[in-house]
């Protein structure tokens, strides 16, 4: 069995189809018996997973939903002590970005899941970034 660690900017009680492929993947990957930790931000804790939940606001944009704070410093200390053998990113920004580190460090690998279109995840960003970004996404 793997140690495999999830990292997703939302999960449940938060609504959308990322969150839901996530948190599928992530309840049946440990219902064959791996060990899964996920990192997200969340109000709830979900019984059948373990969900490290991070420092997050309200997202202004999308009703109901939270926006984490570049928790970096708390997913590499997590990351380290759990020891994953794998690592599933559910966005390739700030979580995808912050698993691409320590998977480059721990040598481990990682897949990256991209959710969101280029034009989604650059309204977030000030007029100055948005073009940048969707030709970097």
């Amino acid at each position: 069995m793997m140690r495999i660690a999830y990292l997703i900017q939302a999960h449940p009680p938060t609504i959308s189809g990322a969150v839901h492929i996530a948190q599928q993947t992530a309840e049946t990957m440990a219902q064959r018996g791996h060990q899964v930790l996920v990192f997200a931000a969340s109000d709830r804790q979900n019984v059948t997973l373990t969900v490290l939940r991070l420092a997050s606001i309200h997202n202004p944009k999308r009703v109901g939903q939270r926006f984490l704070f570049y928790p970096h410093y708390a997913v590499f200390i997590a990351l380290r002590e759990f020891q994953p053998e794998v690592l599933h990113a559910h966005e390739g920004a700030q979580m995808g970005l912050i698993g691409a580190k320590y998977a480059k460090r721990a040598q481990v690998p990682i897949a990256v899941t991209i959710h969101q279109l280029p034009g989604f995840v650059a309204r977030y960003l000030p007029d100055l970034f948005k073009g940048w970004a969707e030709k970097l996404l």
